[in-house]
């Protein structure tokens, strides 16, 4: 059998051979671990350095799709809305000034409460007005604001109630102490509360009507309230 020899052509050079996955695959030759191991263990930088060219190319082609998937999937968390209390229809008991004599008008009556405090919810109510023809306004006018107090706290019984410039001003208007006593009393018909003590905002001196001092703890006056 005759064999045929391929002779190089002059000025032609050799091409040279296709690289295959699988030489390439079989070219990723990690070294060993005790080439590089430290006492502390195996430094990620210094593997990544050790490793050649092609396998850094290959393994930044495997992690990339991981990478773009896990960024597609992530979502921004939006804002946290806190859910609104839904109104319920409940009962509170208010005194106010008897228009003609010297005495308390009771009125109870029912109205939709939105996650207010009792106390709060209760001095919303009488800043409403009465009902009863009878009765007549605790405050001498109404508030700009719409708000009594900047507060209302409630320690052992004690009640502490920092009152607006405003409020204050309109319940000392009249010059007599029912408007006083009405909102005790309306505070007081309260499970936790006994006593009130009235505060005024951005003022030092106390709140006096009709020469009584009214940071003193008032109890209710409940020989007022008129049958």
């Amino acid at each position: 059998m005759i064999r045929l020899r391929a002779t190089p052509q002059p000025g032609l050079r050799r091409l040279p051979r296709p690289v295959t996955l699988t030489k390439l695959w079989s070219s990723l030759t990690v070294p060993k671990p005790s080439s590089f191991l430290t006492e502390r263990g195996p430094s990620p930088l210094r593997v990544l350095r050790r490793l050649p060219l092609t396998a850094l190319l290959l393994l930044a082609l495997l992690t990339l799709p991981a990478l773009a998937a896990g960024c597609a999937g992530r979502e921004t968390p939006g804002p946290v809305v806190s859910p609104v209390p839904s109104p319920t229809l409940e009962e509170v008991t208010l005194y106010f000034p008897h228009r003609t004599r010297e005495g308390l008008v009771r009125e109870v009556r029912q109205a939709e409460r939105r996650g207010e405090q009792p106390e709060r919810f209760a001095l919303q109510q009488l800043l409403a007005g009465p009902r009863s023809a009878e009765a007549r306004p605790v405050f001498a006018h109404a508030l700009s604001d719409g708000e009594i107090a900047v507060s209302a706290k409630v320690l052992a019984g004690e009640m502490v109630l920092l009152l607006t410039a405003e409020a204050a001003d309109a319940l000392a208007a009249g010059g007599d102490l029912l408007p006083v006593h009405a909102v005790v009393a309306t505070l007081g018909s309260l499970a936790r509360v006994e006593t009130v003590q009235f505060r005024v905002e951005g003022r030092e001196e106390p709140l006096v009507v009709a020469g009584t001092d009214l940071s003193q703890p008032l109890t209710p006056r409940w020989d007022l309230v008129l049958e």
